[in-house]
């Protein structure tokens, strides 16, 4: 978009937010002007005319009222003292983009960055703050993460944050009024909804070209390559992120226990499916059309315009940008607790404990929580794999489809195997991005693997007197474990 395009556009969208409160007042004004009309100059008030006319009148002037910003914080506070060598940063990129600092930077548990003018009505009496994003921290380089500040500051070399709070609470507004005169059934709704398609479209366009202003600033105040490996980087690990979320860590919180949220992130990015996969996505950038209605544009326009679409996203490695944070440990606490609700206490567990510490406690709540795996023996489980159908519908109380079925079923066999190998002397391992292991000296076997194993029945009794099981444990019931 050129600068005289985004200049007319821009001016559009401030156009079509005053059109719009002036569309609102001139609705309300019709409406109960006509309301009063009625009623005062009718010999034979239409009741129902009149009522509908005053509340559609009232339904759009509650919906365009502003609203005070009612800042929630989105994560921790982080305190410059605590954290010289992330604010010395923020401070030199604030510099060399000519701008203040915020006057608060928050610790985010997402795979993002922003800023943005906080509280007051409509922008008015708001105040600057930043928010970064602990996994972003934790996967990019110190001049990467320097690149995505220097984007954020961008948005304010642009006034962006100044304009965004009216285009959002405009937005907002309009929103409210759709939804509340659809509930409301009322024919006005659609008015509405045409004037809401009109002003995403061009508000939107905005934004994009926001973004693309604001990597430039990146460019400029960094490098268009660091600014470039920042963009894939993080294109790539933002759904990696989210797995890890929530296959590694929701789990152990859930059980009340909090691991090393960005460490644990760095080791799952580095096995080597994940790797894999990141990796692709990295070197991968999907061609892609702009939607009207994105904030953003598409990662191959963004790369064309730094002129990075085709160099290679290695980079030189350095230090991770989470080494600026003061203390990881401390902060990771704190943004953990702003997460959880009220009252909840998650105690402190290093991933080598998960293995030994949890899944124990984990295979003996299994058994507890499904009967029909108590007289389950070690030996069973092959037969208890083969009528996977008969045991999930007897444990969920309902029939399931077969691969729900397989998984519900492994999940248990899992801890009937897990169990008979710890009476063995085996340890369990649980290490991010892994499966589940059983070790023993130099001996590892994953859990996947032995139930594989444990499918055949015809060896799987030589199989666990292999890994050490006694002959009396082939046959001893779950329940007695």
């Amino acid at each position: 978009m050129q600068r005289s395009s985004f200049a007319w556009r821009a001016a559009l969208a401030v156009l079509l937010t005053v059109g719009f409160y002036a569309m609102a007042a001139a609705v309300v004004t019709v409406c109960w002007g006509g309301a009063w009309m009625i009623v005062t100059e009718s010999r034979h008030i239409p009741v129902k005319l009149v009522a509908i006319l005053a509340m559609v009148g009232g339904i759009v002037l509650w919906s365009v009222l502003p609203r005070p910003d009612h800042f929630e914080p989105p994560g921790p506070l982080l305190d410059a003292g605590q954290n010289p060598a992330l604010f010395h940063t923020l401070s030199e990129v604030a510099r060399k983009t000519g701008q203040p600092m915020p006057e608060e930077v928050y610790l985010v548990g997402e795979v993002n960055a922003f800023v943005a003018h906080r509280g007051g009505i409509m922008g008015i009496g708001s105040r600057p703050v930043m928010g970064l994003g602990l996994p972003l921290l934790q996967a990019l380089s110190i001049p990467e993460m320097c690149a995505v500040i220097a984007h954020e500051f961008g948005h304010y070399v642009g006034g962006d944050t100044r304009l965004g709070p009216w285009v959002y609470r405009t937005r907002a507004a309009i929103v409210r009024s759709v939804q509340n005169l659809a509930q409301a059934g009322s024919m006005m709704a659609y008015p509405f909804l045409w004037y809401m398609k009109m002003f995403l479209r061009v508000s939107h366009a905005v934004s994009r070209h926001q973004e693309f202003a604001a990597d430039a600033v990146s460019a400029r105040v960094t490098s268009a390559e660091d600014a470039g490996r920042a963009l894939r980087k993080v294109h790539a690990i933002a759904p990696a992120y989210d797995s890890y979320w929530r296959t590694e860590v929701v789990p152990l919180l859930v059980e009340g226990h909090r691991p090393p949220v960005a460490d644990g992130f760095g080791r799952f990015l580095r096995e080597a499916p994940i790797a894999r996969l990141v990796g692709d996505a990295l070197r991968e950038v999907p061609e892609a059309n702009s939607d009207p209605y994105d904030t953003h544009p598409p990662l191959s326009q963004r790369l064309d315009a730094l002129g990075q679409r085709d160099v290679a996203p290695d980079g030189p490695e350095g230090p991770r940008a989470v080494s600026l944070l003061g203390g990881v440990a401390e902060a990771e606490a704190a943004l953990v607790g702003s997460l959880l609700k009220p009252g909840i206490v998650v105690k402190p567990l290093a991933w080598e404990q998960v293995g030994p510490t949890l899944y124990p406690r984990l295979w003996k709540k299994a058994l507890e929580e499904a009967p029909a795996i108590a007289d389950v023996t070690p030996l069973g489980v092959s037969r208890l794999l083969a009528d996977c159908d008969v045991f999930a519908r007897k444990t969920a109380n309902r029939p399931l489809d077969t691969e729900s079925a397989l998984r519900m079923t492994k999940y248990y066999a899992g801890g009937v195997i897990g169990r008979a190998l710890l009476r063995a002397g085996w340890v369990v391992e649980s290490l991010p991005g892994r499966a589940v292991t059983l070790v023993r000296g130099d001996d590892r076997r994953s859990l996947d693997d032995l139930l594989k194993a444990a499918a055949d029945a015809a060896t799987w009794r030589v199989h666990l007197l292999g890994l050490g099981s006694a002959e009396a444990d082939l046959e001893r019931p779950n329940r007695d474990a």
